[in-house]
C-alpha cells in the first residue's frame, strides 16, 4: 500500500501560523496548500505559480498568506479563499532579491536576501526600513522570531550574522567555518538558536550575545530543515535523509530519537506554538504529524486529488476555524476528531493499486452503519444538549439513582467500507 499523500509534487515548504491552527505547504510544482491543526484537513489548494515554492510565511494578519518561490516572485493571499492580494510596489518580484523570506507573526517588517545584505521592508506596503550589513558573505538561510524582535541570518561561507532590534541596525557576525548555513531554527522566545551546515555540524546558540553553545555531529547527511520546540527541551532535524533526528538541546554527546516514516529527503518542518506537534514535509509528497515530545508518528496528512483513485480515506463533517461547515478528509484509520460527524469511516482492504494514474479502474464501495451515541450528564431543569451540528440531542431517561440529572444523546451513523477495484 502507498502512503497517503499530501502533494501532487515533493514537499519544499511549510508554515504555522500564530494561533497553531493553521499549517501552510507549498511543493516543487508551485502549489501551496492550507490545512486545519491539529485535524489535519486540507481546507484550500490552488496553484499559482510555475517555480518551485521556498518560503511560506503568515504575516501579522491572520487571514493573510505570504508565498515566494525560486524566481524571487513574492505574493500574498486572502485565507481561506486564496485569492491573490494587490501588493504594494516593495513586495511585488524583485529581481535583486534572494529566494529567501522571513515573515514575524507579529512585528512589522518582513526581511528578504539583497545580495551581501539583507533588506527589512515593511509589511504594509513594502517600504524599505533599513538595509543589514556586515555579513560579508552571501546569505543562504533567514530565521525570525515570531514577535519580529530578533532576525538571523546565515551565509554560504559560513558566516552568521544577528539582528537585535534594541541593538542598532548592523548584523553581529561569527565565522562559524567555511560550510555552508544550509538552514536556521529560532526558539520563539528568542534565547536560542540552531544553525545547521552542510558538513553536518549542527550549533546552539545563546541570545542575543551570539554566545556558541552545544555543538552536535549529524550522521544524516546534509540538513535541510531545522525546528525548536518552545519548551526548549528539543529541536529536530530533517535532512537528506528520511529519518528526522529529534536531539536533546542539552545532550551533548547523546545519540538523536531517530523518527521513521518518511523514504525520501526532508526538506521542511515546522513546530506548532504550543509545541505538541512536530510537522515534517518530505521529497515522498507526504506530510507527517508527530506528538511532541514523544516523537510518535500520528497522521499523514492527504489530498484525495494527489492520491491513486482507489485510494481508502475516511470522510466527516465539521466547523473549521472559520466557523465553516466543510466535508473533511483523512485517511483510513485515523481517530475522528471530537465532535466530528462521521459520514464514511472506511477501514484498508488488500486492493490493487494502480500502476500509474493513466491505468484506468473502477470503484466500488460496500458500507454498513450503526448507529454511535455520544451521551452527557446534564443538571435538571437544564435545556436539552445541541449535538455537534446544532441539532438537538436525544433525551433518555435518567438513572434511577440520578433523579437532580438527566443524561442526553446525540446519535450519528458511522459506516465501515470496503472498496474494491476493477481494472479494465
Amino acid at each position: 500500500m502507498r502512503p497517503a499523500l499530501a502533494h501532487s509534487e515533493p514537499v519544499t515548504a511549510l508554515a504555522v501560523n500564530a494561533s497553531g491552527r493553521l499549517l501552510a505547504s507549498g511543493d516543487k510544482g508551485g502549489t501551496i496548500k492550507v490545512w486545519q491543526l491539529p485535524e489535519g484537513a486540507l481546507l484550500k489548494s490552488w496553484t499559482e505559480y510555475q517555480s518551485p515554492i521556498t518560503a511560506l510565511a503568515f504575516p501579522h494578519l491572520d487571514d493573510t498568506l505570504w508565498s515566494l518561490d525560486t524566481s524571487r516572485a513574492l505574493k500574498a493571499w486572502r485565507l481561506p479563499s486564496g485569492t491573490k492580494l494587490a501588493t504594494a510596489d516593495g513586495i511585488r518580484e524583485r529581481g535583486n532579491l534572494g529566494a529567501l523570506l522571513a515573515v514575524p507573526s507579529a512585528g512589522v517588517w518582513y526581511a528578504m536576501q539583497a545580495d551581501e545584505r539583507v533588506e527589512l521592508r515593511s509589511q504594509a506596503d513594502g517600504e524599505l526600513l533599513t538595509a543589514l550589513g556586515g555579513l560579508d558573505d552571501k546569505a543562504s538561510a533567514l530565521a525570525a522570531t515570531p514577535d519580529g524582535h530578533v532576525l538571523m541570518v546565515g551565509g554560504e561561507h559560513g558566516n552568521l550574522g544577528l539582528w537585535v532590534e534594541s541593538q542598532g541596525n548592523r548584523l553581529q557576525t561569527v565565522k562559524t567555518g567555511s560550510a555552508t548555513v544550509s538552514a536556521l531554527a529560532l526558539a520563539p522566545n528568542g534565547t536560542r538558536a540552531l544553525s545547521l551546515h552542510a558538513d553536518g555540524v549542527l550549533r546552539i546558540w545563546h541570545l542575543p550575545e551570539l554566545r556558541a553553545g552545544t555543538v552536535f555531529e549529524s550522521t544524516l547527511g546534509k540538513p535541510c530543515s531545522g525546528a525548536i520546540r518552545p519548551q526548549l527541551d528539543y529541536f529536530a532535524v530533517g535532512s537528506e535523509e528520511p529519518r528526522i533526528g529529534l536531539w536533546g538541546l542539552a545532550a551533548s554527546g547523546v545519540k538523536p530519537r531517530l523518527l521513521e516514516g518518511h523514504v525520501a529527503a526532508v526538506r521542511a518542518l515546522a513546530i506548532t506554538p504550543d509545541g505538541s506537534l512536530l510537522i515534517s514535509g518530505s521529497d515522498d509528497k507526504t506530510i507527517r504529524l508527530w506528538s511532541l515530545p514523544e516523537g510518535k508518528p500520528l497522521r499523514n496528512l492527504v489530498d484525495l486529488a494527489s492520491n491513486y483513485k482507489s485510494f481508502d480515506g475516511m470522510s466527516y463533517k465539521g466547523m473549521d476555524v472559520y466557523g465553516r461547515l466543510v466535508v473533511f478528509t483523512l485517511p483510513c484509520g485515523s481517530p475522528l476528531p471530537p465532535g466530528a460527524v462521521c459520514a464514511c469511516n472506511c477501514v484498508p482492504g488488500s486492493l490493487e493499486i494502480p500502476r500509474s494514474h493513466a491505468q484506468k479502474f473502477n470503484t466500488e464501495g460496500y458500507c454498513s452503519c450503526d448507529l454511535v451515541c455520544t451521551c452527557n450528564l446534564v443538571p435538571a431543569g437544564a435545556e436539552e444538549g445541541r449535538g455537534f451540528l446544532g441539532g438537538r440531542g436525544n433525551r433518555r431517561p435518567s438513572s434511577p439513582g440520578g433523579s437532580s440529572s438527566r443524561t442526553y444523546c446525540s446519535c450519528v451513523p458511522v459506516c465501515t467500507c470496503q472498496s474494491v477495484v476493477r481494472n479494465y
